[in-house]
């Protein structure tokens, strides 16, 4: 074998080697556990005709003590 195709095959290996390691740092980061009755997390809501509007997520919702969708993404981040 020649010096250039076992160069080509190493520089061929390095995605594969990259994406190995992302895996394996993605699955050793620790995740954050998501509890449903934290406050902090729920929406947070502007009263206006009768509605209620969270301001974070600026959905119209039925009730306040729900998990906010941007929060728990803001949270995970």
């Amino acid at each position: 074998m020649s010096f250039w195709t076992i160069a080509a095959k190493v520089i061929a290996l390095v995605p594969d080697v990259i994406g190995a390691v992302v895996q394996v740092v993605g699955a050793l980061k620790p995740k954050r556990e998501i509890n449903p009755m934290d406050m902090t997390l729920w929406h947070t809501v502007s009263f206006g005709r009768g509605l209620m509007r969270c301001v974070v997520c600026e959905q119209w919702v039925q009730r306040q003590n729900e998990l906010c969708p941007e929060e728990v993404r803001r949270r995970q981040s």
